[in-house]
């Protein structure tokens, strides 16, 4: 019986549970299979088996290739069922494998046109393009024979990570250290028991923070041969030392650990980002994205040639490789499936490995057109925000440092990452008529942007003036802002067309503000509950349908973003209590759902939402939330920005501090005073309705909407005309009193 397949009694420990209804449905050459997890990509441990996913666009057919330890040749061949296979994407699940006993490649078939960049090859044993562990590399320097071939592992991702939180360093206070994991500690005078390797590192973490560093850099660590080119002149041993040349992307470098980690391999590295973590050390990895090992037509041929040769490479009309890195190949990155792979790669070091950053090598490559030329529309960078309530008080308590503070790093923001396009989406202000104060914030942070951001466009939320937010558009239009202030019955005063620096189109913009309901619905004697609300949602899908069919009439290419902005409550919306979002709508527009969008729309970015989500758990429909918690009920659970930089203090203060922290903190940001004897949450929570609702502090004691005298046509209260539980009317034909102008500052 063969190493490989379990006993009985070991199978029953594997078995699935019984909820996960998986049962073997073909046997290939003695082994129980079914399709396997086609979202899942590389080879993962599940109940009962492993499942096998891999893609390639040209192959007519593809084996999954299963070695014993150290073997050569292997022990069992799996083609892949033709009616396994959906789209480019083959999928399958083996049951019985014990991880721990087997190691795997693919061999892989199809058309051999060189001239068309296709040298598919049957023979060749090929790596996982997504394997997590490579083997045979184990050993520095090693230079026993290792066949023609890689072959990869199972990892076994069961790391306990304890309540180890990353540090997240603010930019400005990281002193970095860049280093050779090897070349740091493999001197003797380095004094670790482990040289050259990651526990050797880790012990030499003292000295680093005794030096001040906060954050170390680590040359490439991703698995590469060093026995690649290796020769020996003058009596010197010459090795591919330094690691710019990646044989897996997914994978560490087992050379780099004390001892051998079977199917474990990376935690001698996890352990070492751990013990960085526990001293508040951030750890950053330089990734190689521009070439791999596997060089020109005289490289070798181990992975990526085998899969797909014409889309992991930049490939000249005749077949032969773009050398832009100097490296012998080209990476594609910008190919849709070479861009899925370096993105889900990311995103595995920070979920798996919990890297807190990267630093791109020759990072050029990433902005070449699939014909090696510089790309004349590199992607976009789109930041959408919503729900600044700027001048919001908190219980009575102005806050107007906080914002100065939120809008000074969104700014720096900005300009570190390169935004293109800033996206507002309603709720600049918290009144319809904000303070000088709030009005200065507002615009000095548009004049301090306007260098960094090509484009930024702005749409009321019901908490602003229509009128007052749009008055001064021609002016903003000067620097780029475009601000729409209310709906209009011209679709096209609602669709932008933002152009780049060469005067052509970069995307389209459907800027639809908050919609109000006297804009979009007629009222009709004796109509019901529910055919006002189907009239709502009808007039709200018609204006989307409208506008963003004109948009779509712009595309001047296919290729061209269309992103449109909602301000409103849809339906699943998570909110917090005491927000004030609830009390805006109803029944009728908290059941806007996601059909009410057109399919053209690339983006949606909405405000009014003050918690960040999904809508319909959509990646690319979303509230990003409001960047202030606006009351307590909003300080916890819901995300915030990092820091915010004081205007007294140039360190950056988590979020939370602008609610709480120590003395000093709150000194810092004017929130030092004390409240009144016994006004604890719950009683400015009761002040906070009296003064929304009157002394019943009950939504059933305010006026009825609509008849409450002297409304703006916004819906919000003018200040001279207050409601009469808010403060006492001036005497008719006379301007305020002095009482009456104390009261209004509420």
């Amino acid at each position: 019986m063969k190493k490989e397949r379990l006993s009985d009694s070991a199978v029953e420990k594997l078995s699935l549970p019984r909820t996960i209804h998986m049962v073997p449905l073909n046997t290939i050459n003695g082994f129980d299979v079914r399709p396997g997890l086609y979202e899942i990509n590389g080879a993962t441990a599940i109940p009962g088996g492993v499942n096998f996913t891999v893609y390639s666009h040209g192959a007519t057919s593809i084996e999954l290739l299963l070695f014993e330890r150290d073997a050569q040749e292997p022990y069992a061949v799996l083609p892949f069922p033709q009616h396994y296979r959906i789209g480019n994407v083959y999928s399958m699940i083996v049951f019985k494998l014990d991880i721990e006993s087997f190691e795997y490649a693919y061999r892989v078939d199809g058309p051999y046109e060189p001239e068309k960049g296709k040298i598919f090859d049957r023979h060749k044993y090929l790596l996982d393009p997504y394997a997590r562990a490579v083997t045979g590399q184990s050993r520095w320097g090693d230079s026993s024979p290792r066949g023609q071939h890689y072959k990869a592992r199972v990892v076994k991702d069961d790391f306990d990570w304890g309540d180890t939180r990353q540090p997240l360093i603010p930019t400005e206070d990281l002193l970095i250290y860049e280093l050779h994991v090897r070349g740091f500690t493999r001197d003797h005078s380095s004094g670790v028991a482990y040289p050259g390797t990651f526990a050797g590192l880790m012990e030499k973490l003292p000295y680093l923070e005794s030096l001040g560093v906060n954050a170390i850099e680590l040359m490439p660590i991703f698995e590469f041969d060093e026995m690649q080119d290796y020769r020996e002149v003058g009596g010197e041993k010459l090795y591919n030392y330094w690691g710019y040349n990646t044989v897996s992307f997914f994978s560490p470098n087992t050379s780099y650990a004390a001892s051998t980690e079977y199917n474990r391999e990376g935690n001698e590295l996890k352990n070492l980002i751990r013990a960085c973590h526990r001293r508040r050390i951030e750890v950053y990895l330089d990734v190689v994205f521009n070439h791999t090992a596997e060089g020109n037509e005289q490289g070798p041929f181990f992975s990526f040639k085998g899969f797909d040769n014409n889309i992991y490479y930049l490939l000249t009309p005749e077949g032969k490789y773009y050398n832009f890195s100097g490296c012998g190949n080209t990476l594609n990155c910008n190919h849709p499936m070479v861009h899925q792979m370096i993105m889900d790669c990311l995103r595995y070091w920070v979920t798996a490995y919990r890297i807190d950053g990267f630093r791109f090598d020759l990072a050029s490559i990433l902005g070449r057109n699939e014909d090696g030329s510089p790309m004349n529309k590199p992607p976009l960078r789109v930041l959408h925000t919503s729900d600044w309530h700027i001048g919001r008080t908190l219980y009575g308590r102005k806050r107007y440092e906080s914002f100065a503070a939120f809008l000074l790093w969104l700014g720096e923001t900005i300009r570190e990452e390169r935004v293109d396009v800033l996206v507002v989406a309603g709720d600049v202000f918290d009144t319809s008529a904000p303070s000088n104060r709030s009005q200065e914030l507002y615009y000095r942070f548009l004049c301090r942007i306007r260098e960094h951001c090509r484009h930024v466009v702005i749409v009321a939320g019901n908490h602003d003036s229509p009128s007052f937010l749009a008055a001064p558009k021609e002016l903003l239009r000067a620097l780029n802002v475009h601000v729409i202030g209310a709906m209009s019955d011209d679709p096209a005063e609602e669709t932008l067309v933002l152009r780049g620096r060469d005067g052509e189109p970069e995307l389209i913009v459907c800027a639809v503000p908050y919609l109000r309901d006297r804009d979009i619905r007629t009222s009709e004697a004796g109509e019901s509950l529910e055919d006002k609300e189907a009239k709502l949602l009808e007039g709200i899908r018609r204006h989307y349908a409208a506008v963003c069919a004109l948009a779509a009439s712009e595309r001047s290419r296919p290729d061209l973003p269309l992103l449109a902005t909602g301000h409103l409550f849809a339906a699943g919306g998570l909110t917090q209590e005491g927000d004030g979002v609830r009390q805006l709508y109803v029944g009728s527009l908290a059941r806007v759902g996601a059909d009410c969008f057109p399919d053209c729309i690339d983006y949606l970015a909405l405000g009014h939402l003050h918690i960040p989500q999904k809508l319909g758990g959509s990646e690319t429909r979303r509230y990003s939330g409001s960047p202030l918690p606006m009351n307590f009920g909003e300080r916890t659970g819901k995300s915030l920005p990092r820091g915010f930089y004081g205007p007294e203090s140039r360190r950056a203060l988590p979020a939370r501090a602008l609610l709480s922290g120590s003395g000093a903190r709150r000194r810092r940001l004017g929130t030092h005073r004390k409240p009144p004897q016994g006004a604890r949450r719950g009683r400015c929570e009761a002040v906070a309705r009296n003064r929304l609702y009157g002394r019943g502090g009950d939504e059933r004691s305010a006026r009825p909407a609509g008849k409450t005298r002297g409304r703006h046509r916004d819906g919000a209260y003018p200040r001279q005309e207050r409601p009469a539980h808010r403060t006492r009317p001036a005497p008719r034909g006379r301007g305020f009193t002095g009482r009456a102008r104390r009261a209004r500052s509420f």
